[in-house]
């Protein structure tokens, strides 16, 4: 059986130009979907930090944990209480 490149010797770099540049294709396909998720990531993250928090929700926030460490600590026996040390 003849060899390809004996047929056509253009046919070599017509297979190797075409694997060059279906391997680019792919490639920035890969690359393009990475950027586009890294975007979205971006502005997710700038859409977070754009709700700036005010004072008074800072401080029902720190009342809400008071309240919770409260009935923690009333959960906590007596007999227990005295070999706590912090």
């Amino acid at each position: 059986m003849a060899s390809v490149t004996d047929v056509n010797p253009l046919n070599g770099i017509f297979f190797v130009s075409f694997i060059i540049i279906g391997t680019l294709i792919v490639i920035n396909i890969f690359v393009a979907i990475i950027v586009k998720k890294s975007e979205e990531a971006y502005k997710h993250i700038q859409l977070e930090f754009s709700h700036s928090i005010t004072q008074n929700e800072i401080l029902e926030e720190l009342k809400e944990i008071k309240r919770l460490m409260e009935n923690l600590e009333k959960r906590i026996p007596k007999d227990k209480e005295e070999n706590i040390t912090l």
